[in-house]
């Protein structure tokens, strides 16, 4: 099996972390040639490392998202005669941590599929809150294999021949990722995700995206090979936690390049509403930590802190609340060394938040960023 990949990556600051060297690692074991695809610039050091995979480095103006440069990738920097040596072709780009065992098993799997192209996910039709609008079923292109019936069609290259570059995020998935599929298959070949495989169906509904829904479920029930970077919030920590522990001690996965990718892209832009780095300092600064509210978000700190193996003093909650680590508002004295992280939804911060600042310093006190 010959197999050519073409992997995609954009970085603001032209910066290549430690999780793409080991993506490109572990990739380099199931092709036999890779294609690197910048959109963009990258910075000297960054370039270097990409060069010790890789002899075929492109770069490319910052147009047009993966779709666009999947398709200069297809008609300029790669010949057709060379497309037509391979027997199967890999799309991917920069947007999940992974793999955490060997895609060999995956690829080796599809191998006895009657299958033409084929995902690690997919979306299932129906409508999508983040486009306002109907999506029709298809393959998630941040992963995508092609198989050398479509190579070798005149299909392949009719369809990147079609597209434009993408202006807009809501123009490539509708005119890339949501197009592919359909392309494709209204042209007789056949498809199939990983999801599926797996006998994870259950798992995808209408108008959900599963990888963003399910984190948890697909990698720890049903051997999914990655996690989106998307994924990695406040929003789904509980989820979250339980996978980096899962493949730190399975499959021997170093955690530790997920959270330096993070904390790196936080130094620019925190993550809302509750930042991993805000609290990493905060924790550092105070001697004890109180966290208000024991509802949804108070839940969701608390997870973070048992995973980085941290002390919860005790919860704040109103006076009509009671619990065995909990102690009423009026009742909490704080030294000066002490710090409250404030774990409430946007309403009810609102209804405290001058509470808390007549009572307290505000160095004492950490409020989530609701955008």
């Amino acid at each position: 099996m010959k197999r050519i990949g073409v992997f995609v990556l954009y970085d603001e600051d032209g910066i290549v972390d430690d999780f793409i060297e080991y993506l490109l690692l572990k990739m380099r074991e199931v092709l036999n040639k890779l294609v690197i695809v910048v959109n963009g610039d990258l910075k000297r050091e960054s370039e270097k490392i990409l060069q010790k995979y890789s002899a075929d480095l492109f770069y490319r103006r910052n147009i047009g998202y993966d779709g666009g440069a999947y398709k200069e990738a297809v008609l300029r920097f790669i010949s057709k005669t060379e497309w037509e040596q391979y027997d199967e072709a890999v799309f991917f780009n920069d947007t999940f941590y992974g793999p955490f065992f060997s895609m060999k098993t995956i690829f080796e799997r599809f191998d006895q599929e009657k299958v033409d192209f084929w995902g690690l996910s997919k979306w299932i039709d129906g409508h999508s809150a983040l486009l306002e609008q109907k999506l029709p079923e298809h393959l998630q292109t941040y992963f995508l294999v092609v198989k050398k019936s479509i190579l070798q069609s005149v299909s392949f290259f009719d369809f990147w021949l079609s597209i434009d570059d993408p202006l807009t995020y809501k123009e490539a998935i509708l005119n890339f990722e949501a197009a592919f599929t359909r392309f494709f298959f209204d042209r007789g070949f056949r498809y199939k995700s990983w999801v599926e495989m797996q006998g994870a169906e259950q798992l995808l509904e209408p108008g959900r995206v599963v990888y963003h829904a399910y984190p948890c479920k697909l990698i720890l029930d049903f051997h999914f090979p990655v996690l989106k970077r998307k994924s990695v919030n406040m929003y789904n920590i509980e989820q979250i936690v339980q996978i980096l522990e899962y493949i730190e001690k399975d499959y021997g996965f170093d955690t530790s390049i997920v959270w330096k990718h993070l904390k790196r892209l936080e130094t620019k832009k925190r993550i809302a509403p509750f930042s991993f780095l805000d609290i990493d300092e905060f924790y550092r600064c105070h001697e004890r930590i109180f966290v208000y509210g024991n509802g949804i978000w108070g839940r969701k700190i608390e997870a973070y802190f048992k995973y980085r193996c941290w002390k919860i003093e005790a919860f704040i909650v109103t006076d009509n609340q009671t619990d065995r680590n909990a102690c009423r508002f009026r009742d909490v004295v704080l030294n000066d060394k002490d710090g409250i992280i404030v774990a409430l939804g946007k309403n009810n911060l609102k209804q405290v938040e001058s509470l808390l600042l007549e009572k307290f310093n505000r160095n004492q006190i950490y409020f989530p960023m609701f955008e």
